[in-house]
């Protein structure tokens, strides 16, 4: 995952509140208010979005491998 100038804990972050809040507007301002850092709301979307998509394919290679019997058991 590219990081995009954030560390990875600011990255977790701006993902989270993005899927919390009810807007990307509302998840920058509670960024900015919260947190002291600033990230525009089509930036959020931007990386809420690609995020999203490699979350969509590590699953998916999950799903693959579960399906061949490859899967690590999880501890």
């Amino acid at each position: 995952m590219g990081t995009e100038g954030y560390s990875p804990a600011v990255m977790e972050k701006g993902v989270r509140q993005a899927s919390k809040a009810s807007s990307f507007a509302d998840a920058s301002e509670d960024m900015r208010e919260l947190a002291e850092i600033e990230i525009s709301p089509t930036h959020l979307q931007r990386l809420s979005e690609r995020i999203g998509e490699e979350w969509v394919e590590l699953r998916d290679e999950d799903v693959e491998k579960f399906c061949q019997r490859r899967l690590d058991a999880a501890l």
